[in-house]
């Protein structure tokens, strides 16, 4: 049961500043793309705004993200103890299949003692490149993900509202966040 939660520390330290980065460079990049075309921060973004936001918010969200769900995945991915019964399970595949058997070398210690440490490791042995690995696939789902999350946030956000000059209730955030995501999920 242990390790269906290894590696899992550092992202939920880290999920609400993450959250916080996010829809706040969404909402400052809305503000800025309307101050730049209507000359006013406070006009309304039309859909074309919208995506636009959202997109720069999933490329952003890389940067922030793809070192986290490294560190996330590295931690989980440390060997665990392998129980012998499991090695020669696979030694018993008959000799007339095409499953191509290796060696697996087990060490016998970790390899990172914690996030911090799985860092610090990686930035050495790799740079800060090395914490960017995989990010290309991160960039394929969150740019389109951001994008078919944060238009119908705003959209519910913008309709749950009083009236069209005042914010929307907290509730209100609240509720358009869960929709926009069953959105997304569908």
């Amino acid at each position: 049961v242990s390790g269906f939660f290894k590696g899992m520390s550092f992202p939920l330290a880290s999920i609400t500043v993450y959250n916080s980065v996010v829809f706040g460079f969404f909402s400052n990049t809305q503000r800025l793309i309307s101050k730049y075309r209507y000359g006013d921060g406070r006009h309304p973004c039309g859909m074309l705004d919208l995506t636009v936001a959202s997109m720069l918010t999933g490329l952003m969200s890389v940067g922030l993200g793809a070192p986290v769900d490294l560190v996330k995945i590295r931690l989980q991915m440390q060997t665990q103890t392998v129980l012998a019964e499991n090695l020669h399970l696979a030694g018993n595949v008959s000799s007339g299949t095409n499953i191509p058997l290796r060696s697996v070398n087990i060490p016998s210690q970790r390899l990172y003692r914690g996030p911090i440490h799985c860092i610090s490791s990686i930035l050495q042995t790799e740079g800060v490149q090395g914490l960017y690995r995989g990010a290309g696939a991160m960039i394929l789902r969150d740019v389109p993900g951001y994008t078919l999350y944060f238009i119908p946030y705003t959209i519910f956000c913008n309709l749950l509202k009083p009236d069209a000059k005042s914010s929307p209730h907290p509730c209100s955030i609240w509720l358009a966040g869960g929709l926009a995501g069953e959105c997304q999920r569908e």
